[in-house]
């Protein structure tokens, strides 16, 4: 690329940079709302109003299966976004979480959430419940529970009203003041819904076609007492997808965990899938079940539910051989579509807290494993502070919030803040790590694979290996490594979470050195190095982020780092060049644009001195994240003070084109390309993702993306043939009702989109003529929304890469 003018280098004002990137934003469609002030069910309504924005879906045939002529396994997943494969989640359990058992209770908790280093938080179901108290209707842990004596407290599981806030925990609107507070501190919201069974008096009974019925009219009641819902009928169905677009849509929640969802049909979940992805394709959808199949279209996650009751609990209860986790891991992972992700739990609301059932160091242990293994970790409702209150799913029984201190959430008891500490290190090293999140798994052999868990995450250079021991006496283990090296620890084995002994895991270990020891219950998690020390940043430390926003400040919009408004120029140069950046800094300039691109680039600097700009993509999976670290280095070195804004060109590597060559005409990617968007938008989420937890993270205040022709996000007109299909398809869409209309516009022609010379046919003066250039103008409305698509996307990747705190 050759830029158009000599002289590129020059400074312009840092607002206008950081202005033009806060143009694209995601546009939401708007519909009506699903009323949810009456009992009353109006499925024709429902439809009506919930389904009216997302288009017209084409209705299966209810029960339709499609025949499979591969095996599940040898698929891929659904493609989730890259920030759920980093995502870390917390379960509330609303009832509890706060003294006062509410959603405003659960929000004001949120910083504390937050600061725990979570990225997602679950609520277990805040909908209207049933309050019929009908022995007939009581499941077995109703009958158990002494509350269901108590009018007062009623089961959470058994709703009277899908698309209505339970009085008890408050009202629609403190729900969306929830997820607001979440999103504002960079984290995700999810909701419980249950959609096998309803309450007695639901207010879906009034439909005779909503629940499955005996001759005789009675309810035909499932696995847990409660009238079964009835997936026969489209009414039903598309009521229940019309209330997860109302949550989705109009209370900006960002998923669901599907209470039992194998046994609501998998077309279903289908079908409410791609009713969903036309409001947002990032919703997260998490299976409560073991059914591979859902995995491939309608789900994001599976809960790995055989690893805790298989594995987990027989191995450190039972002390029955810890090659169970190897076993259950290999088995999981050959029976679903390759890229699965897994939910790892060592408590969750249907069990009694981790520390009761593993013991306060077993306890450790199973979370140690949790945040190693790929897959997404989830924490309880108070276990990161010990609290051992037993789950009744009736009762409203606070956490022991009497061990936590609210302000400044430090805790009163050694052993609390020990705990939470040892949390907040493992979330942090989760998000830090990268081979965590994105590495491979390699199981490694040992002299105690009975006692001991050892495994390697491994991603390019970067290696993580962890050992876990799963019995309360010290062990020394023998590992054989695929090849010699350092490790050096990133989680340090103390407090509570030791042996009576003492801590007798080292700082940093060697194959050479002999055999690796691990406390009762110890474990070793160390990074491979060259033998010098890895510096672990701890929580509150070093550690803090960037926050860079656009806020309205003296009335005008205005780049506010850190909480404070900053007024500034801005260097910004396709060349790095040290000597210019020190006048820079002594001149008082601290913000930077630099130049990055992902495929290689050769352009032309003053008196024709040539730069060579190496791109970063090297090939389907491999990114050179060294060329990002040395630009930014470049700055760092002469400005320990610089704030960098970094400009990367997104366009496409030789290899990916001649992959896609469809998609990429005349070697450049077509804004058209679904591939496209999705390739980079990975690679995108990655560069940020590996910055952000590098030592340069501080120094990033956000991203500029470049694209297209000039990398001004032009290229038109799109000649690919990805471009001509969906511009036909929008044509089709567009003309419908008049393919009179249509069949005129394209008559004679081969090719649908309008080559250049008819771009430029103005007979109106500088305008085109409505009527001879019809085709043109609806094009150039097309392309339009397809470029700000593509750019909504990658800002989307940056956005979430970077918790939503960079521009």
């Amino acid at each position: 690329m050759k830029p158009k003018g000599r002289h590129m280098t020059r400074i312009i004002p840092a607002m206008i940079m950081l202005g033009l990137a806060c143009l694209l934003s995601v546009r939401e469609a708007s519909a009506q709302k699903i009323d949810t002030t009456t009992n009353r069910v109006q499925p024709t309504m429902s439809v009506a109003n919930a389904m009216k924005h997302i288009g017209t879906l084409v209705p299966r045939k209810v029960g339709e299966v499609k025949s499979e002529q591969v095996s599940v396994a040898s698929q891929s997943a659904r493609r989730s976004p890259m920030w759920l494969k980093q995502a870390t989640i917390y379960q509330v359990w609303p009832r509890s979480f706060s003294r006062e058992g509410t959603l405003q209770g659960v929000t004001a908790k949120m910083p504390y959430i937050a600061d725990l280093g979570a990225s997602i938080v679950y609520l277990t179901p805040i909908n209207r419940m049933s309050t019929d108290s009908r022995p007939e209707f009581l499941s077995q842990r109703m009958r158990w529970s002494p509350s269901t004596k108590s009018s007062e407290y009623k089961n959470p599981y058994r709703i009277a009203d899908h698309a209505a806030v339970d009085s008890e925990f408050g009202t629609e609107e403190d729900l969306l003041e929830l997820t607001a507070s979440a999103h504002k501190l960079g984290m995700k919201v999810i909701i419980d819904i249950v959609f096998f069974h309803c309450g007695p008096d639901s207010v879906l009974l009034e439909r005779p076609n909503f629940i499955k019925r005996m001759p005789d009219g009675k309810p035909i009641l499932g696995g847990w007492k409660f009238p079964a819902l009835n997936y026969e009928s489209r009414e039903l169905r598309d009521y229940l997808i019309g209330v997860l677009v109302h949550w989705v849509r109009d209370v900006k929640i960002d998923g669901f965990r599907c209470d039992v969802a194998a046994m609501v049909p998998l077309d279903f979940w289908e079908e409410a899938r791609e009713a969903l992805d036309k409001i947002n394709p990032d919703v997260v959808m998490l299976s409560e079940s073991d059914s591979p199949k859902q995995l491939l279209k309608a789900f994001n996650m599976s809960y790995n539910f055989p690893y805790y009751y298989k594995a987990l609990e027989p191995s450190i209860r039972k002390g029955e051989s810890a090659t169970l986790i190897k076993t259950c891991w290999e088995k999981m992972y050959s029976s679903f579509p390759s890229g699965t992700l897994f939910l790892h739990f060592s408590g969750h609301h249907g069990r009694d807290p981790a520390d009761v059932v593993f013991g306060v160091d077993g306890a450790a242990a199973t979370a140690v494993l949790n945040f190693t293994l790929d897959g997404i970790p989830c924490v309880y409702n108070g276990q990161e502070f010990g609290d051992t209150t037993l789950n009744d799913i009736m009762a409203k029984v606070p956490l022991r919030w009497d061990l936590a201190e609210v302000n400044r959430l430090e805790l009163r008891t050694a052993g609390g803040a020990a705990r939470l500490a040892f949390y907040k290190k493992l979330f942090e090293m989760r998000r830090r790590e990268s081979a965590l999140t994105s590495g491979k798994l390699i199981w490694l052999d040992s002299d105690m694979a009975d006692d001991v868990v050892t495994f390697l995450r491994k991603q390019g250079d970067e290696e993580i290996i962890v050992a876990v021991n799963l019995r309360n006496v010290n062990r020394k283990v023998s590992l054989t490594l695929p090849r010699d090296g350092v490790y050096t620890s990133i989680l340090p084995n103390s407090g509570p979470y030791s042996s009576p002994t003492g801590d007798i895991s080292p700082k940093s270990w060697a194959p050479a050195k002999g055999q690796l020891s691990l406390a009762a219950f110890g474990f070793f998690v160390g990074k491979k190095t060259d033998g010098s020390t890895v510096k672990v940043p701890m929580p509150g430390a070093d550690t803090y982020k960037t926050v860079c926003e656009i806020k309205q400040h003296t009335g005008v919009p205005t780049m506010f780092v850190n909480g404070m408004p900053r007024f500034s120029m801005a260097y910004c140069s396709y060349y790095p060049t040290q000597s210019r950046y020190k006048q820079m800094a002594d001149h008082g300039v601290h913000f930077y644009s630099i130049h990055l691109t992902l495929t290689d680039i050769v352009s032309w600097g003053p008196k024709d001195v040539k730069f060579d700009t190496p791109g970063i993509w090297k090939g389907p999976d491999e990114i050179d994240f060294s060329i990002v670290e040395r630009r930014i280095k470049d700055v760092v070195d002469v400005d320990p003070e610089a704030l960098i804004f970094p400009r990367i060109y997104v366009a496409t590597p030789e290899w990916w084109n001649t992959v896609h060559h469809e998609d990429a005409p005349r070697n450049k990617p077509s804004f058209c390309s679904l591939a496209w968007r999705r390739d980079a938008s990975d690679v995108l989420s990655k560069i940020v993702h590996h910055i952000d937890t590098s030592k340069y993270g501080k120094h990033v205040i956000g991203w500029m993306i470049a694209a297209g022709g000039t990398s001004e996000m032009a290229f038109n007109p799109d000649v690919s043939a990805c471009g001509e299909k969906r511009f036909r398809t929008w044509m089709e869409n567009r003309y419908r009702d008049d393919k009179d209309a249509l069949a005129r516009l394209v008559a004679s022609r081969k090719a649908w989109v309008p080559p250049g010379a008819e771009h430029t046919a103005c007979t109106l003066g500088n305008f085109l003529d409505p009527e001879k250039s019809r085709l043109v103008i609806d094009y150039r409305e097309f392309h339009g929304s397809e470029v700000a698509d593509t750019a909504i996307d990658f800002c989307r990747a940056v956005k979430e890469a970077s918790q939503r705190r960079l521009v």
